[in-house]
């Protein structure tokens, strides 16, 4: 008894699965892709200030490097005061090799120490004056500079509703055009790319003169496919 009532179960699930298919196979639909970007002002700026040293052992380029980080770690915090947020992203130690000789093998001629403290502020307008001040204290290797946002929810937000927007235009333009009418929404998806962090190539040549950054501005980028479905 209980697996025919089990089978009857089935076959009805299976009915009513196969009529649902069935009625959106049926139906008339347009399907429409809305695209939009938003922009805003960055807040945020990410720097990774490299220390490197050489010596002819691991433990006095080491030294020598604790000692320039330290005092670019300091200079940093004077400039930053409580808001300074750093954190040392990588470190290495490499020997250093001399030139290469036919049939004798490489002769380890010193080491050097790498240092990278990355800096994370949300005040834009210091971010030129970190830089000197840390070039100035003993940051010899600028890795980077980018610049992103604390919240990009907003933002992306406002990219959505651009879409969307566009979306419903585009349907109704085809619809008007076709001589029919939107009906319900069928279906909608949405998609796009996480904001576009600004990155800034920071050379050393930068060192020689106060350093003038712009952060300009970010992208949010935001797509939206409807599917309508179409109505007399």
């Amino acid at each position: 008894m209980r697996s025919r009532l089990a089978a009857a179960l089935v076959f009805a699930s299976c009915l009513a699965a196969s009529a649902e298919q069935q009625a959106t196979s049926d139906a008339r639909l347009i399907r429409v892709v809305g695209s939009a970007t938003a922009t805003a002002a960055p807040d945020r700026a990410q720097i990774d200030l490299g220390v490197m040293t050489q010596a002819p052992t691991a433990k006095e380029a080491a030294a020598e490097n604790a000692k320039r980080v330290e005092a670019v770690m300091t200079a940093l915090r004077q400039a930053l005061g409580a808001k300074a947020e750093l954190k040392t992203v990588s470190y290495s130690v490499n020997p250093t090799y001399g030139e290469p000789k036919p049939n004798r093998a490489p002769v380890v001629t010193g080491y050097t120490v790498d240092d990278v403290v990355r800096v994370t502020t949300g005040d834009l307008a210091q971010v030129g004056k970190i830089l000197d001040d840390a070039i100035a204290a003993g940051a010899n290797d600028v890795r980077g500079l980018a610049f992103s946002l604390k919240d990009p929810q907003p933002v992306r937000a406002q990219a959505l509703r651009e879409a969307a927007t566009r979306a419903r235009a585009e349907a109704e333009v085809i619809a008007s055009t076709l001589g029919v009418k939107l009906g319900r929404v069928h279906s909608v998806d949405a998609g796009g790319e996480p904001p576009i962090v600004r990155p800034m190539m920071v050379g050393a040549a930068m060192a020689r003169a106060a350093t003038p950054v712009e952060p300009g501005t970010l992208d949010v980028n935001a797509s939206v496919t409807v599917t309508f479905e179409i109505v007399d």
